[in-house]
């Protein structure tokens, strides 16, 4: 899962969610928000491009990712280097090994 927003919150979160499974996509998402589902294709690489296509200058965004330890540093490089969002507004957490 990847979700960046404005950091004073005042706009919808843009969000992604890796589907493993179709059946995924059918789980209950808050419609307030931006849901972009990515299917997992190559252990994350589908979800990291998605995240680098959207990339703008978003340096008062705050940005979180929970997925796999490679993904996750993936997308946390992408939002320092390509949404220039600073390191003290992102939090990254690795729940597994891919």
């Amino acid at each position: 899962m990847v979700i960046f927003r404005p950091a004073r919150a005042d706009g919808p979160p843009e969000v992604f969610l890796e589907a493993g499974h179709d059946d995924d996509k059918q789980l209950p998402v808050a419609r307030s928000a931006d849901v972009v589902w990515v299917d997992r294709k190559n252990s994350g690489e589908a979800l990291v491009q998605a995240v680098s296509s959207s990339a703008f200058e978003a340096g008062d965004h705050f940005g979180w990712v929970a997925c796999d330890n490679r993904t996750t540093r993936a997308v946390a490089k992408i939002f320092r280097d390509d949404f220039k969002i600073p390191r003290k507004s992102i939090k990254a957490q690795a729940y597994w090994v891919a």
